[in-house]
């Protein structure tokens, strides 16, 4: 009986010290992706939608053609699809894509667009505080 107690005990420490749940996790917030190449805002918008507007580019790699979209949406009104993913319309330097946002944690988000069969994916981290 001792050892059963035991192994109760252990399984409530395992249990109680796993991640939070997916539908727990916020994208809500300031990210910057791979290689600091561009930073975002991503906002929870409407029932459960998601936004996401391109804040700043890395001044390496500024051109005439990205510059023009600072401080525009990737995305609007992305629809929910899970507990923390989203699909719909993805828009880059004004080609639209078929995509998916993911939280892979609560630090970690994972943003892959596709046109027919070919797909590329961004893994973007959370920035702390303001930017």
């Amino acid at each position: 009986m001792r050892g059963f107690r035991h192994l109760i005990a252990a399984a409530i420490i395992a249990l109680t010290s796993l991640p939070a749940a997916a539908g727990d996790l916020t994208p809500d917030g300031y990210w910057i992706t791979e290689g600091q190449k561009a930073r975002y805002l991503v906002t929870s918008c409407g029932e459960g939608a998601l936004c996401a507007i391109l804040l700043w580019i890395r001044p390496d790699l500024r051109n005439d053609r990205n510059t023009k979209y600072l401080n525009t949406a990737i995305f609007e009104n992305l629809p929910r699809q899970g507990a923390a993913s989203w699909r719909g319309e993805v828009t880059l330097e004004g080609r639209t894509f078929n995509g998916i946002v993911e939280m892979v944690d609560d630090d970690q988000m994972k943003v892959t667009g596709c046109v027919f069969i070919l797909c590329d994916t961004v893994i973007m981290s959370r920035l702390p505080g303001n930017v």
